[in-house]
């Protein structure tokens, strides 16, 4: 098994063991950083290399953020005393550095793959 390809599963492993967003993010921010680089240094093997794994995050965090709960948004109900009220503590898309663009788009690309097209 040539390096270049222990290196791609170890990032595939590395996203299929993510439990957050964020963990999921960070790998695909780095990805994209790696692809920038390896196109500036005119090495297509790595972009691509690096490119698949930036969209097998995306899709990761597509799937995330589909089974996460949506806030209802709006103002709390009025007849709720204070500790009755929920406090939720999911992070949103503001704190995890996603726009609404790119979870719509990602959420769009999970539910159009499935994981296993991924390994065709």
């Amino acid at each position: 098994m040539s390096h270049d390809l222990v290196k791609y599963e170890a990032a595939r492993q590395a996203l299929q063991a993510a439990h957050s967003v964020d963990e999921v993010k960070d790998i695909r921010d780095k990805a994209e950083a790696m692809r920038a680089y390896a196109r500036q240094a005119n090495d297509n093997d790595m972009a691509i290399w690096a490119g698949k794994i930036k969209f097998r995050a995306e899709h990761r965090i597509g799937q995330m953020l589909e089974e996460t709960e949506r806030a209802e948004g709006g103002r709390p109900e009025k007849t709720r005393t204070k500790k009755e009220q929920v406090i939720d503590d999911t992070p949103t898309l503001d704190e995890l550095g996603i726009t609404r663009k790119e979870s719509s788009q990602w959420q769009q690309i999970a539910g159009i793959i499935h994981e296993e097209a991924l390994d065709a």
